[in-house]
């Protein structure tokens, strides 16, 4: 009986190996660059939602300064408006008026309407509404209610797309005589627009936008959209509340966006500074092709030369099937034995692979920067404190360094537990930035231990912000229900030390002074300490 036999293709073993060893590397590449895509991506969404909410809330107190401003403004007009006699208090009346709309920018027109709502006195370029009497509702509501007013946006008598801004006036007999009405043009150049339109989209397509306390538009770049009632946006929803807050949002257009969000406490408006979540997507997959370019040349290198070591390695493999035929066919008449070339190479090519693929991690470690902060505070950890401090070495940049260590805290963990020890790990951090300058550097070094870094400060100076942050801390009460208190060490460089490692080694050892001390107080390093001396008896 004949027995068909089966034949299964044949590979060769060195094709074998670099096919194993170059899927590997393939699958490496793709789980290191996909790890790094996903936690990219995650600190680039928090640390833009974190800015863009930080930035509305300083454009709300800028915002909430400008109104007051106006407001100030407008009643100052208001309680001088009769000061002229009947003959010349009609000129006069323009005058003031046309002087205040001269003298800043806060409103696009000004006007005096009286008692029964006619214009009586506005500012250029509207004079022909001299004579006009007013009907909208912002102007009855004003002339009924005789107070300060500030409307929602209409269309005016003059066409015009505005927000009406009032102040009653009152004669010298405490007669009321109408108001003095300011407006914002918000389709044409206005207030806002010098102040908010030249921070408008940078290259991740942020933007700001403005709404009324109804959820209309009363700021955005496009001009074309004020007006427009936006409150269906979770996010106005939540400054018309009075919230604030940063969040992922859908827009009324259908967009998403990463927004972070403020209340004007003085307009009862909201300001929303928002970036489109597809924008931050084209720069990750910007970095992601940048990444791979960088990774090509070694990957071919390291095919290359995993060809090249595979065929080295069967030879010892190739020379034992050899061999073995030959013994079979001849037992006797064995060829020479090699017994040194197969550990050699195959020690070799496993150097080679796991230097490459050590070169290759280092290579995305270098890429990803998810490493530089403390993820229980939000303040930067050691590894960033030394990545600063080198900066500011080679630069020869003076500094003021401060070491701080919470006091007695482990009796809080031992009291209250660990998670309320970590509340004021928390508390303490947030109220070191709150304390310290924009320019200034805050790091949690480990444990309860934090280092600030004060760039051009002298000693002194230094001194009296620790002594300022000392004594937030003292006052205020913490998660734990009671004030805690630090203890600080400061030093400065270069002038007590240009050496890194001494210069911490003398704010430590002045810390642990103030420990020795008595705790809850601030100690500078020994070495220069005159200028110091003299603050603190000139404080005592």
């Amino acid at each position: 009986m004949n027995i068909k036999k089966r034949c299964y293709p044949k590979i060769r073993l060195a094709v074998l190996f670099s096919l194993i060893v170059g899927l590997a590397v393939i699958i490496t590449t793709f789980i290191s660059v996909a790890s790094s895509y996903k936690a990219e991506r995650s600190i680039l969404y928090d640390r833009t939602l974190e800015m863009n909410y930080s930035t509305s809330l300083q454009m709300s107190r800028t915002l909430g300064t400008l109104f007051t401003s106006m407001r100030l403004g407008l009643h100052t007009v208001s309680i001088h408006l009769f000061d002229a006699d009947e003959v010349s208090q009609s000129a006069d009346i323009q005058a003031k008026l046309d002087f205040f709309k001269n003298s800043n920018d806060y409103f696009n027109s000004v006007f005096w309407a009286d008692a029964k709502g006619v214009v009586r006195s506005i500012t250029s370029p509207n004079y022909k509404m001299d004579g006009t009497k007013l009907v909208s509702t912002p102007v009855q509501e004003a002339l009924a209610t005789r107070k300060a007013t500030l409307s929602k946006p209409y269309t005016s008598a003059s066409g015009r797309l505005i927000i009406l801004m009032t102040e009653p006036v009152f004669d010298k007999n405490s007669v009321y005589q109408g108001f003095i009405g300011g407006t914002i043009y918000l389709e044409e150049n206005n207030i806002l627009d010098s102040i908010f339109s030249e921070k408008q989209a940078d290259k991740t397509g942020s933007y700001y936008y403005i709404v009324d306390s109804s959820g209309q538009l009363i700021f955005h770049p496009d001009t074309s959209r004020r007006g427009e009632n936006v409150s269906e946006n979770a996010v106005v929803q939540a400054v018309k509340s009075g919230e604030n807050g940063r969040k992922s949002v859908i827009n009324t257009k259908k967009v998403a966006f990463l927004a972070g969000y403020a209340t004007v406490p003085e307009a009862g408006w909201g300001i929303i500074m928002q970036t489109p979540i597809s924008m931050l997507e084209k720069q990750q997959e910007e970095q992601v092709r940048k990444m791979l370019l960088i990774m090509a040349f070694p990957f071919i290198l390291i095919i290359a030369v995993t060809i090249y070591l595979a065929h080295k390695v069967t030879e010892p493999i190739v020379w034992l099937a050899q061999f073995a035929k030959s013994s079979v066919r001849n037992p006797k008449k064995l060829p020479p034995i090699r017994t040194s070339h197969w550990i050699w190479e195959a020690d070799m090519l496993t150097k080679t692979v796991l230097s490459s693929l050590k070169t290759m991690k280092d290579q995305n470690e270098r890429l990803t920067d998810s490493t530089r902060k403390d993820p229980l505070t939000g303040l930067q950890n050691r590894r960033a404190l030394d990545e600063v401090l080198a900066l500011f070495d080679f630069a020869k940049h003076s500094f003021s360094m401060l070491v701080l260590d919470i006091d007695r805290f482990k009796q809080i963990n031992d009291t209250y537990g660990h998670q309320t020890g970590d509340e004021v790990l928390k508390f303490v951090s947030e109220l070191i930035q709150s304390a310290v300058r924009q320019k200034d550097h805050c790091f949690r070094f480990g444990g309860e231990e934090f280092i600030v870094l004060l760039p051009d400060t002298p000693l002194a100076v230094a001194f009296q912000t620790a002594e300022r942050l000392r004594s937030q801390l003292e006052g205020t009460v913490s998660p734990a229900g009671r004030p805690v208190t630090v203890s600080i060490g400061a030093a400065e460089f270069p002038v007590q030390s240009d050496d890194l490692d001494e210069l911490f080694r003398l704010a430590d050892k002045a810390l642990y002074k103030a420990k020795g001390d008595g705790r809850n107080r601030t100690v500078v390093a020994d070495e220069g300490l005159e200028e110091v001396r003299s603050f603190i008896m000139d404080r005592d």
